[in-house]
């Protein structure tokens, strides 16, 4: 007998609109220049923002999100 488990809050977020790009852990890594660890461990400690999991196994970032991370980033750039 097959078991079934629920949906937790953590696995499936809010929807994503349509025609928003979303990008896996690669992309999203490359586009800041930084390793696949050290993408993990900035969402981890919540300096990156938290992925978006459309089904199980599928981890991605919205566009939008990876947008409004490099924004921060510039902006606290030049505060400095």
């Amino acid at each position: 007998m097959a078991t079934t488990t629920q949906p937790t809050e953590r696995a499936f977020n809010t929807p994503t609109p349509i025609g928003e790009t979303l990008h896996r852990v690669d992309d999203a890594s490359a586009r800041f220049g930084v390793s696949r660890s050290t993408w993990w461990r900035w969402v981890q400690e919540g300096y990156a923002p938290k992925p978006f999991r459309p089904s199980p196994g599928v981890t991605v970032w919205r566009s939008s999100d990876l947008d409004a991370f490099m924004a921060k980033i510039i902006a606290a750039g030049a505060e400095k």
